[in-house]
């Protein structure tokens, strides 16, 4: 799969595996979802899929800090419990 799609899936099925009550359990479950998503490419910096791997993570890591930016001007603060 294309790191875009890995990360699709990842969070994507972080929405829909875990039980969401709260504006920040969703932020949590996106975020965690979208670096779990490309995990699976962290082993591909050696073959031809090094730049599809390293725009996921990129992207994933991009969602991460809008993730967190959004959490903060919305909630104040960003806790994770």
């Amino acid at each position: 799969m294309m790191s875009k799609t890995h990360l699709t899936v990842g969070m994507a099925d972080a929405l829909a595996f875990t039980s969401i009550n709260t504006p920040a359990e969703c932020a949590i479950a996106i975020a965690g979802g979208a670096i779990g998503g490309v995990l699976a490419d962290v082993d591909t910096l050696d073959n031809d899929y090094h730049a599809d791997a390293l725009i996921g993570e990129l992207l994933a890591f991009g969602t991460l800090g809008i993730v967190f930016v959004l959490t903060i001007s919305l909630n104040g603060v960003f806790v994770i419990l």
